[in-house]
């Protein structure tokens, strides 16, 4: 069971009580993602992820700050998705507050120094090319640029070379004033804890942010009425397919049994496209199917990495597996 807690400040907190585990994990979520980026702004949400690492006030550099987190035997991560941004840490139980002042100290008090911003654009654009080299991560962006057009879901979650190039410390301040606000957070506590100090703490810890939101997110609109189809040449040894549909967003009713319908068709080795296209007929070494559900629209999506001269038979196994359904 987990409780839901609504601090005054508007803090989303939910506490997940384990009493016979000797840790705690925390994860903070924030309502951002990157379709909240303007085209210009493309990548922004996933470079302040990162920059958010490259020091605070109190901790003026990465070092400062992983061997904040090593000197408690913590670990930590974050990742950026197209409808939210996390922030997770593990600790020992009696280090919760640490690891809670760590975490928060990383989203309250950014440095975001110049020079730090320079040497992670470097790192970054490496990012982008690397993408842009694995064909499997390059079919996926150019699947949502099909399926969702110009819109921010057709965006790449990294941006590009140019939009990032652009990104100043002024810019990085104004976007995190616009989401990184107290109504726009939800904070997650699950482990050994004392009910009463971790209110206390929370509260404590982000009562710096601005306690409402300035951005809007924009809904995603638009049908589409006949086949999409796009092609990327490339002298690879394999063809990367992705094949979708669109779907719907994750409050829908129908979220069940759409994930059900996955596992039983691409998300497992016993699923209907495994057997059929890797097992019996030898055409892929990965196949799988898979949802992307966001507040509003939704895809489901088929991807697998083909023999080149079966691309024709493997497909049309496909296309019967989903005719069975």
């Amino acid at each position: 069971m987990f409780e839901k807690i609504i601090l005054p400040s508007g803090l989303r907190l939910l506490l997940i009580p384990f009493p016979n585990v000797l840790s705690a994990t925390i994860l903070v979520m924030v309502g951002v993602g990157s379709r909240h980026e303007t085209k210009r702004q493309s990548g922004i949400t996933h470079f302040l992820e990162h920059m958010i690492f490259r020091g605070t006030e109190k901790r003026p550099d990465t070092r400062s700050i992983c061997e904040a987190m090593d000197s408690i035997g913590g670990a930590f991560n974050a990742g950026t998705t197209k409808q939210f941004t996390f922030f997770e840490g593990k600790v020992a139980s009696n280090h919760l507050g640490k690891g809670l002042e760590i975490l928060s100290d990383l989203l309250t008090q950014p440095r975001f120094d110049p020079e730090e911003i320079e040497k992670e654009k470097r790192v970054v654009a490496e990012e982008i090319r690397m993408r842009r080299e694995e064909p499997e991560s390059y079919v996926a962006d150019l699947f949502d640029r099909l399926i969702w057009g110009e819109t921010p879901l057709g965006q790449s979650l990294v941006g590009t070379l140019d939009t990032v190039k652009r990104f100043q410390r002024r810019h990085l301040f104004s976007y995190l004033q616009s989401w990184y606000a107290l109504d726009n957070i939800v904070v997650g506590i699950g482990g050994k804890y004392s009910r009463k100090e971790v209110i206390r703490l929370v509260s404590a810890s982000f009562q710096n942010l601005p306690r409402r939101k300035k951005g809007e997110e924009k809904k995603i609109a638009g049908v589409q009425k006949k086949p999409r189809f796009l092609l990327h040449r490339r002298d690879t040894e394999q063809a990367y397919v992705s094949l979708g549909f669109r779907t719907f967003s994750y409050h829908h009713p129908d979220m069940i049994p759409l994930l059900v319908l996955e596992t039983l068709l691409g998300g497992s080795m016993s699923s209907r496209l495994f057997l059929s296209i890797r097992d019996e007929l030898g055409l892929a070494y990965e196949i799988g199917a898979h949802s992307i559900l966001y507040g509003d629209v939704g895809s489901f999506t088929i991807q697998a990495g083909l023999k080149l001269s079966e691309i024709e038979k493997a497909l049309g196994r496909i296309f019967e597996e989903l005719q069975r359904l």
